[in-house]
């Protein structure tokens, strides 16, 4: 009886909740959020390229915890999102033309590809979440409203590059967007273009529903030397790169 009552004792013992469980689960919300703050922060220049900050500086500015920010900036720091200095913080990564040219040139090389193989692919409600997405833009200038309408079009072409079946190309493409989207609030920023933006998708959600791979590889290559476009002209009319050497497409 007495070993029984041990076993018994050690059962309910194991079946106890852990008070350590939502210790570690309210941990890894908080470092979540932080890593999501700053994140959207860099992504719309928020935290703008070349910018020195510190665990201290962003814990008071968007009152979130040091620990939090730590592990955050470190997940940051892995996509190359921000650069740890010795002794100094972080700086956030720098826009430079060479990244701008490499990352659309990329983006030439795969996401084409992605919307071909996504037509024909799409069920209707997929289709019908693509034009909820499309239609989020109402032309406002302002910069909660441009920043609306690019995180929009980040999920738009994310959404076509996993209806592709590919998913570790889906993977690439969502890692290489949400880096463009970034660029592109830079040449906005720069320049103080938003009212270039434009609806550009209607075309390919019908190739896409058509399942006419042609026409949605040529479409997406169409909306991607708008976006080239939109971000060097507006770099180089700052006229900081006005002596730089572009390649043309």
């Amino acid at each position: 009886m007495a070993d029984l009552a041990g076993l018994m004792c050690l059962c309910y013992i194991k079946a106890m909740p852990s008070a350590a469980a939502p210790a570690a689960e309210g941990t890894r919300s908080r470092s979540a959020e932080a890593y999501a703050t700053l994140k959207r922060q860099i992504v719309t220049c928020g935290l703008a390229p070349g910018s020195e900050v510190s665990e201290a500086e962003l814990s008071v500015r968007f009152g979130l915890g040091r620990t939090p920010v730590r592990e955050a900036l470190a997940r940051l720091a892995a996509e190359r999102l921000v650069r740890a200095r010795a002794r100094r913080g972080y700086v956030v990564t720098p826009i430079v033309l060479g990244d701008v040219v490499s990352c659309f040139a990329v983006r030439m090389l795969l996401e084409p590809e992605a919307a071909a193989q996504a037509a024909g692919r799409l069920d209707a409600r997929t289709l019908g979440d693509l034009e909820q997405l499309d239609a989020g833009h109402d032309g406002g200038t302002d910069p909660d409203r441009v920043a609306g309408f690019l995180s929009a079009n980040t999920a738009f072409h994310i959404a076509v590059a996993r209806a592709s079946g590919n998913a570790r190309l889906a993977g690439i493409l969502a890692g290489l967007l949400e880096e463009l989207e970034r660029l592109v609030h830079a040449g906005l920023r720069l320049s103080d273009r938003r009212r270039s933006l434009v609806h550009e998708h209607g075309g390919l959600i019908r190739a896409l529903r058509a399942g006419d791979r042609e026409a949605a590889r040529a479409e997406a290559r169409a909306q991607i030397r708008a976006a080239r476009r939109l971000v060097l002209e507006g770099m180089i009319s700052t006229g900081a790169l006005a002596d730089a050497a572009i390649e043309v497409w």
